[in-house]
């Protein structure tokens, strides 16, 4: 299976890093490059420069899956730290159940409601339901018919990047099936910095391109409050309570498999 790997080109260092991961994991690789927030010159709606360079970054990833010759793909943004389990997941997509389309493989260990009974099992790991929105969309695996019903999404993002893709519930912007991988095989460098309570070496890039806060564009206004916005929101909390209270959902954090470890020369090349 191929990784495809979403890279600015002022991000060598990145690359680097992530190539010795992938090269530890026998994992092969095609660099996308990534749309730069310095290139463009606003945002759209209320989504900075820097969320829509993500979005169109990732546009492009799903159009090489497209594209490509095999029926399942893994996205990855380059500061993914991958778990030594990784290898078997990305050898090849037997382990993947017919109905799926899309797969999220990252963790960000944040409190969430997921299905009680897998959908199914791999490698000693589970799949199970994602109920409520798991942020983040650095590492997930996607099939061609997948990528094929996000490119429909358009081209003008409604939302940043890992609402669209991962949004449950009424919010939801596809109806294709969420799932997750439990334990998760990978999660972002600053995440894991987070847990530890140390600063990332490898720092947020939207971040440092573009703060929340920026005049001018309409993603520094906080949106209207408007009945339809209220009764979205109270029919979400209401979806996920309904599954809760059936005792059919597990609420907690996505645990993280065993990180790689990359031998002291390797790691230092």
């Amino acid at each position: 299976m191929l990784c495809y790997l979403i890279n600015l080109d002022r991000a060598a260092d990145r690359l680097a890093a992530f190539d010795r991961q992938a090269r530890a994991l026998g994992i092969a690789l095609r660099r996308i490059r990534a749309v730069d927030a310095r290139d463009l010159s606003a945002g759209v709606g209320r989504l900075t420069r820097a969320e829509l360079a993500c979005f169109l970054s990732h546009r492009l990833a799903w159009r090489a899956v497209l594209e490509g010759q095999e029926e399942w793909a893994f996205i990855a943004e380059d500061d993914l730290c991958f778990s030594a389990a990784a290898a078997r997941f990305l050898a090849d997509a037997a382990w993947i159940p017919p109905m799926a389309q899309l797969i999220k493989a990252e963790t960000t260990f944040s409190p969430l409601l997921r299905g009680f009974s897998p959908i199914a099992r791999a490698h000693g790991h589970r799949l199970e339901e994602l109920w409520s929105w798991h942020w983040g969309c650095a590492g997930y695996f996607l099939s061609r018919r997948g990528a094929e019903r996000l490119l429909a999404l358009g081209e003008v993002p409604a939302a940043p990047v890992d609402q669209l893709v991962f949004q449950p519930g009424p919010e939801r912007y596809h109806d294709m099936p969420l799932l997750q991988l439990v334990p998760a095989i990978c999660a972002q460098e600053m995440v894991l910095a987070a847990r530890r309570g140390r600063a990332p070496s490898l720092p947020s890039l939207i971040d440092q391109d573009e703060p929340r806060e920026v005049p001018g564009l309409a993603a520094a206004t906080p949106p209207a409050i408007t009945p339809a916005r209220l009764w979205q929101e109270l029919r979400g909390r209401l979806h996920r309570a309904r599954l809760y209270l059936r005792r059919e959902a597990i609420l907690g954090p996505v645990p993280l498999a065993p990180l790689l470890r990359l031998p002291e020369a390797e790691a230092a090349a």
